[in-house]
């Protein structure tokens, strides 16, 4: 039997991942594993268990470990975040229930977005061609005021442009341009909203 070629499983150049996505093996270093299981015990013990009304104390927690999260952000309690030190999320956003946050490559959340229940958003994939599995990890960007629809999939390295809504149940594999109204599976723009404003943009100025 002939062996297979040894530059098969080698993790591939970081460059051949746009912005800037990083390669990760399926074992992480001791200090994320170590990191990682704290934060599981916390988010169990004193995260999940906190009241609905409790948002500032699950900021609170987060920001311990290194999360950069703005005032009045809205998270609820059952929302899973991995590696939150990753975690950037921009004033008054809304995290609705059972969330998925899956951080290693990075999340931005921008302001007055909102993000709905049992959407998942996966910064991590899996680099088929290797024989290892690497684990290929680009950042996630949702734009302001963006609207993540229930039950909707945002990939990895995949930004959401401001004011752009995603249906429930779509999955976002590419970009998705701003002011537009997407869904499906894979999801695609179906129509632009018009003259919609930006509650968090400045106002212009007067003539």
């Amino acid at each position: 039997m002939t062996p297979a070629p040894a530059s098969a499983a080698s993790p591939p150049a970081t460059a051949e991942w746009p912005r800037g996505g990083a390669v990760f093996d399926v074992a992480l270093s001791w200090r994320h594993r170590a990191a990682w299981r704290l934060w599981r015990m916390v988010r169990f013990w004193l995260f999940r268990c906190s009241p609905r009304f409790a948002h500032g104390w699950r900021i609170a927690l987060l920001r311990f470990f290194g999360a950069n999260i703005a005032p009045n952000v809205h998270i609820q309690p059952s929302v899973i975040i991995d590696f939150p030190w990753k975690l950037t999320i921009e004033n008054a956003a809304v995290i609705q229930h059972g969330v998925v946050l899956d951080c290693i490559g990075g999340i931005s959340i921008g302001a007055n977005a909102c993000v709905s229940q049992y959407s998942h958003l996966c910064t991590v994939t899996r680099d088929c061609a290797s024989l290892r599995l690497w684990l290929p990890s680009l950042p996630i960007v949702i734009g302001r005021n963006a609207w993540i629809g229930a039950d909707a999939f945002v990939g990895a390295g995949v930004r959401v442009g401001d004011r752009t809504v995603l249906g429930a149940r779509a999955s976002a594999f590419d970009d998705l341009p701003p002011d537009s109204v997407v869904v499906g599976l894979p999801a695609r723009p179906v129509y632009r909203r018009q003259n919609v404003g930006d509650p968090g943009a400045p106002a212009a100025a007067s003539p």
